[in-house]
């Protein structure tokens, strides 16, 4: 009988000691999928903030472009082609975006045609060509006038 009892002591102890091994590999399981899905809703947002960062970038454009057709239709702006533009003041305005007073000389071809926040913008789409005669600059020198 000693035998039999101390068996089923041992088979007791084995399914005890399984039941806690089984939860501990559930609770594995559970923290798994838990942290794949924190993971995953981090990358949600990432997502779903660089959309909005695109969104704000497309409003900013709409917004400059709506600027650039109502001065365009006010007859501000002497809209020949291959010009330097200037305003009814006989001020230089940019080429790129009719609104901004023109701070840079391109370099090779001279032209004096572009504001700071174009030539940056034409920096980043790396569309370095000038707006005036649309040959590639090498770079855009600040000019100081009184």
């Amino acid at each position: 009988m000693s035998d039999n009892s101390s068996r089923e002591e041992i088979q007791r102890q084995n399914k005890k000691a399984i039941k806690n091994v089984l939860k501990t590999v559930a609770g594995i399981g559970l923290a798994t999928v838990a942290t794949v899905g924190l993971i995953s809703s981090i990358q949600k947002d990432k997502i779903i903030e660089e959309q909005q960062q695109t969104i704000d970038e497309r409003d900013e454009e709409i917004d400059y472009l709506q600027k650039r057709r109502e001065i365009a239709e006010e007859g501000n702006v002497y809209q020949g082609k291959g010009k330097e533009l200037k305003n009814e003041n006989g001020e230089n305005i940019c080429s790129v975006c009719l609104l901004g007073k023109v701070t840079k000389v391109l370099i090779p071809c001279g032209h004096y045609a572009v504001c700071s926040s174009c030539i940056t913008k034409l920096k980043a789409y790396n569309d370095s060509r000038c707006p005036i005669c649309r040959r590639k600059f090498e770079k855009a020198v600040m000019v100081y006038v009184n």
